[in-house]
């Protein structure tokens, strides 16, 4: 059995994720944060999400989230160092191309999956997104992370609690200010 199979018969997934694999599949990612792949890389973040009970659209920003790679990839010269700067939105247009059928919601995770750490974004996103949405946003920057290799991986996780708890602040916040109108 397939890593996608219990997830995407009823979402009618399987060509989208197919066509992932085919496309990620030979993509080195030679920097101190990867330790695999981009298949492989991709493969343990939809484990990790299906691990923690995620949605079959949630899985799917799994397999989406680093399709812009491919595009993007570039090697410093100098240090032989893999950057993938712009993979996000990169990604999105992949998408967009591709599979234009995906969800808005799968679409708005790929590309927002590596920023969420300034107070304004988070403004943002909470006026654009319900909760779930946010949750899963998280879930997934979480999953991405637990795919890299060791390096920062301490430093990550320590800044996604602190971006878990402004957000936290916020919504707070912002409620108590819409019941105080």
């Amino acid at each position: 059995m397939n890593i996608f199979d219990t997830y995407y018969e009823e979402a009618n997934y399987s060509l989208i994720i197919n066509k992932v694999i085919d496309y990620i599949r030979d993509v080195k990612q030679n920097n101190p944060y990867h330790k695999y792949n981009l298949l492989e890389h991709t493969e343990h973040v939809v484990k990790y999400l299906q691990s923690h009970g995620a949605d079959s659209d949630l899985i799917l920003a799994g397999w989406l989230h680093d399709v812009g790679k491919v595009a993007t990839k570039t090697v410093n010269p100098k240090t032989g160092v893999d950057n993938f700067l712009g993979h996000a939105e990169a990604g999105v247009e992949w998408i967009e191309k591709n599979f234009p059928q995906v969800p808005q919601r799968v679409k708005d995770l790929v590309a927002n999956h590596d920023r969420v750490s300034e107070i304004g974004k988070i403004k943002t996103l909470l006026h654009l997104h319900d909760d779930k949405w946010i949750e899963d946003l998280f879930l997934l920057r979480e999953a991405d992370a637990f795919s890299h290799s060791d390096f920062g991986r301490e430093e990550q996780m320590e800044q996604f609690a602190k971006q878990r708890e402004r957000f936290n602040k916020i919504k707070m916040k912002e409620q108590l200010n819409a019941s105080q109108k």
